[in-house]
């Protein structure tokens, strides 16, 4: 170890026996010696020295005033006193002004590992200084930089510090704010989290809360604040920090949002009953004239001519599928309507209530039509039915020449969904039809090969999309189709004996 080493010693042969002891331990010294006040002076202004070995007596001069000179001048330099008293009394003077360590002349063998301990000590000391300084100038650069506000506080909420963005939100400055308290902030009618937090004993989690504050020109500001207890001292918080977010902007977007939804709700709402109420009142005069175009083809039929009955035909034919899609109509806009509460279902009876209705096309087909492991889980017993009942239907209409194979499955999801699949060996479908086939009135067939008014899977996408799922089909032309869809399980897990009587499913006739 290299060190530079100022002497405060009148007597050349003392700091000689020090160089002496100090070298045969292996330090290499540079020394200067000084006898007086005024050489100190000349050497401490420009210190470079490692330590300052300073005699206890000196003639005309004291040790001690040497020590305070230092302690003055270079209070960062270590100091070791050399004394030959034999008292305490030079130990415990040296100790108050601060000296590092003191050695008697007489046990010069320790003057080594003393001077070794205050170096390393003062250089221990820097390093400290200087971890805690450039720690100091990290917290201040993410606190002067942060985007968010942030503001200390003491106990009593009065703001100690707050950084740049948080004077940009409230629009004070520093100067200002640091003369108010949390509480001068807050728009008249807003929460105070600060009072709630300080009615807590014990540290806990930050509150947040969204709040309003007064900007300095009058507006309110909304504003996300987070708040916290800093650390405690003999049990009592000594003070809080504070940290705001301008979400303004957001609680106007937020505002806007509603707004919208609810112009949204109003107007579902109108074009639902709009949709039943046309559908409903048309069912009547629809009706009637369905009847007498059946009349008039009941007693004109081979009175007239060959074309007049073709017209007829036609005329009944219209009337028919009109009626059709009048009902499918009203059965879509009723599925959305207020109706009986969703609750715990026996899906599996829902299926076999369902696969009753069909029970005829079934059997005129020689369709086989199997399921396994169906659930139990939360729903409206009569709007499963019917999604059942019409994806049966469509896989027994849309079938191959092959006799209809279909198979009903569930498995739960890892996201405690449970997946619906029935898998039919029918005409398949199209890639490029896949979303349209769920589309109201879509037809990928005309109505002379296959019956129906198109809206049967659209009903089936609105019945899963109000019970919280979704319904998709995978399916390739001539390779059968599976049209899956997802319902979450509210309930869990339940056994099928645990269900009420009236609610294991529901009876809808086709």
């Amino acid at each position: 170890m290299k060190l530079r080493v100022l002497f405060v010693e009148d007597d050349p042969a003392d700091m000689d026996l020090a160089l002496h002891h100090l070298r045969k331990a292996g330090l290499e010294i540079s020394a200067r010696r000084v006898q007086n006040p005024e050489d100190l002076d000349r050497q401490l202004e420009n210190p470079d020295f490692d330590l300052a070995l300073c005699d206890f007596r000196l003639p005309g001069w004291n040790g001690l005033d040497a020590l305070r000179q230092l302690r003055g001048k270079a209070p960062q330099l270590p100091v070791v006193m050399l004394t030959g008293e034999t008292t305490e009394e030079p130990v415990l003077q040296g100790r108050k002004l601060g000296a590092a360590d003191l050695v008697h002349k007489d046990r010069m063998q320790l003057l080594p590992a003393a001077v070794e301990n205050a170096v390393q000590s003062r250089r221990s000391l820097e390093a400290s200084k200087e971890a805690l300084e450039a720690s100091e100038d990290r917290f201040r650069n993410i606190f002067d930089q942060a985007p968010t506000g942030i503001a200390l506080a003491g106990a009593d909420g009065a703001l100690q510090q707050v950084n740049p963005a948080f004077c940009r939100i409230v629009g004070y400055s520093a100067v200002e704010l640091l003369k108010m308290r949390w509480d001068h902030l807050l728009a008249p009618g807003s929460d105070n989290p600060f009072l709630t937090l300080s009615a807590i004993d014990e540290p806990g989690p930050a509150l947040q809360a969204d709040v309003q504050f007064l900007h300095r020109n009058g507006m309110v500001v909304d504003v996300q604040w987070n708040l916290c207890r800093l650390r405690y001292s003999q049990g009592k918080p000594i003070g809080h920090i504070g940290q705001i977010s301008d979400i303004t902007q957001r609680k106007q977007a937020e505002k806007k949002l509603q707004q919208y939804a609810m112009i949204l709700d109003r107007s579902n709402r109108d074009l639902q009953d709009f949709a039943y109420v046309a559908s409903h009142d048309l069912q009547e005069p629809l009706r009637m004239v369905k009847s007498y175009l059946e009349l008039l083809s009941r007693r004109y039929q081979g009175k007239l001519d060959q074309e007049a009955d073709e017209f007829i035909g036609y005329a009944v034919d219209g009337a028919k599928r009109m009626q059709n899609l009048i009902s499918g109509l009203l059965a879509y806009s009723r599925i959305n309507m207020p109706g009986k509460a969703m609750s715990l279902v026996d899906s599996e009876h829902c299926f076999l209530t369902a696969l009753a209705n069909l029970e005829s096309v079934v059997r005129d087909s020689g369709a086989a039509v199997t399921h396994q492991g169906l659930p139990a889980l939360t729903g409206d017993p009569m709007q499963l039915t019917q999604l059942f009942q019409n994806l049966l239907a469509n896989s027994l209409k849309f079938r191959s020449e092959q006799a209809p194979r279909v198979h009903v499955t569930a498995e739960r999801e890892e996201d405690g969904e449970w997946r619906f699949c029935v898998q039919d060996n029918g005409i398949g479908i199209d890639a490029q039809f896949h979303e349209r086939v769920f589309g109201m009135f879509q037809r990928l067939n005309g109505p002379a090969r296959y019956a129906g008014s198109g809206i049967g899977l659209a009903l089936c996408q609105r019945i899963v999309e109000r019970h919280g799922g979704r319904i998709w089909v995978e399916s390739k032309p001539e390779q059968g189709a599976a049209f899956c869809f997802t319902l979450p399980d509210h309930a869990g897990p339940k056994r099928r004996q645990d269900l009420p009587q009236a609610d294991r499913g529901g009876s809808l006739t086709s």
